[in-house]
């Protein structure tokens, strides 16, 4: 089964990026400094970590191999594909 780490997961564009995944067959762990504000977690594995410690870096990667970061501001996306 293929896994997927959704950093931001709390927020909105985040949780719809987790439930589009489930749909798709992923496993996936989300992280947030915050429960999602509107619904509960869709998420496998949900965790509260601050991703701005290093330590917490390592913890949610746990397990994670491949891994896609995908930011938006002012209506753009940025993302990058790493292996």
């Amino acid at each position: 089964m293929k896994k997927a780490l959704v950093c931001g997961a709390g927020g909105f564009i985040g949780g719809h990026l987790v439930k589009k995944l489930k749909k798709e067959g992923y496993w996936i762990r989300g992280v947030d400094i915050k429960e999602h504000e509107l619904a509960p977690s869709q998420a496998d594995s949900f965790l509260l970590l601050d991703l701005r410690r290093p330590e917490n870096c390592g913890r949610a990667l746990m397990f994670i191999k491949i891994w896609r970061r995908q930011r938006t501001y002012m209506g753009m996306v940025e993302r990058a594909d790493t292996l």
